[in-house]
């Protein structure tokens, strides 16, 4: 039986809905003190997270990092159901569609998506300050237009 996924490995298929993950880390500021990454995983992945509000919720992950990769979700799924036999890992997604990244990104990365997006929400301004701080390091050291 073919699935919505399976129709659109070949040409991509238009939109795709994404599963995403989040991160729990220390600095994020708590889902009962108005995260905004709880409340978008919230209403991303369909659960309910009052019996994890009290955690930490510091980024929202959209892409293909082996730590909280995000899943395409076949069309018509609706937020809750379990991963599974209607989502497929966005890493291997993309390689069945390598055509959705475009002529550049494809010449310089080949099918590995080298990006992750994320929504951060940050308890102090310190942690915010530090993130930024890493992130201009990072930058400086592997890109070549500095």
């Amino acid at each position: 039986m073919e699935t919505g996924l399976e129709k659109n490995h070949h040409g991509g298929g238009g939109l795709k809905r994404l599963r995403c993950s989040v991160q729990n880390y220390d600095w994020g500021k708590k889902g009962t003190e108005g995260s905004e990454v709880a409340r978008l995983y919230e209403l991303n992945s369909g659960s309910d997270l009052e019996l994890e509000k009290k955690k930490p919720f510091a980024e929202f992950w959209m892409g293909t990092h082996g730590s909280g990769p995000s899943f395409v979700v076949e069309s018509g799924v609706e937020n809750g159901d379990s991963i599974g036999s209607g989502s497929m890992g966005l890493k291997e997604w993309i390689l069945k569609n390598p055509n959705v990244l475009g002529e550049g990104v494809l010449d310089k990365w080949g099918c590995d998506l080298p990006f992750l997006f994320k929504v951060q929400s940050f308890f102090f301004l310190y942690d915010f300050v530090c993130v930024v701080l890493e992130f201009l390091f990072w930058l400086s050291h592997e890109c070549d237009f500095l």
